[in-house]
């Protein structure tokens, strides 16, 4: 079990980053909002929301996540709903990106931060049911082994990314975007079902529930301190 734990791991983290990067905020994204007429000031807004959307989620829900005895389903929720966000731009894309531009720009910025949130939040669940899947002791080589395989796809992804949006040789706009958002999608759905798929071992049941202002910076209790 622990080397089928092991394996699902890696192949959910090799799929997620090919999701991501299809998609990549700087490099792809960043393209589509100028395609539908966004500012500059909308495009380094991307970066604003690809990291406030990850790192702010993730101290708000860990109140919520850490109780459960089970992260691996809290997980795999947050990335169906993912997914179906991005099936969702895919869609709009294809069905609005000529007739209404600023529409779509509108409804883009909201999907996008809202996908961001859920992946936040997702990505502590996702983490904590790593650690227990697997081992201390094959973690660095679980990282490297998830980091060197998911590079390689990027990388070779890339080409593929970098035809689309060629305006000489691959899709005209819409179909090109259209095309990546269902290949993240797609992508997506591998890493969910890999997931999906990881024997976890529940937590005891007596975890304590921690408010928000119980985490640390918040709280006011005070503290003995020993030299």
């Amino acid at each position: 079990m622990h080397r089928r734990n092991y394996s699902l791991s890696i192949l959910n983290g090799i799929f997620t980053r090919l999701g991501m990067n299809l998609t990549h905020p700087s490099l792809v994204l960043s393209v589509f909002v100028r395609a539908l007429g966004g500012s500059n000031a909308l495009i380094g807004l991307l970066s604003t929301i690809r990291f406030a959307g990850w790192y702010l989620p993730q101290f708000l829900a860990a109140s919520w996540i850490q109780p459960r005895p089970r992260k691996a389903p809290v997980a795999v929720a947050l990335e169906i709903i993912r997914v179906l966000i991005y099936v969702v731009m895919g869609v709009l894309t294809y069905t609005l990106s000529l007739s209404h531009p600023r529409l779509l720009l509108l409804i883009f910025f909201v999907l996008f931060t809202f996908s961001r949130l859920i992946t936040g939040s997702g990505a502590l669940a996702r983490l904590d049911a790593i650690g227990k899947v697997v081992s201390p002791l094959r973690r660095a080589s679980f990282f490297a082994t998830r980091n060197f395989w998911g590079g390689a796809l990027v990388f070779g992804a890339g080409f593929l990314v970098r035809y689309l949006l060629d305006p000489t040789r691959g899709l005209s706009f819409p179909l090109n975007f259209t095309l990546l958002f269902a290949l993240s999608s797609c992508s997506f759905v591998a890493a969910t079902l890999t997931f999906s798929q990881i024997k976890e071992t529940p937590d005891g049941a007596d975890q304590p529930h921690h408010s928000l202002k119980d985490q640390p910076g918040f709280s006011h209790k005070k503290s003995t301190h020993y030299d």
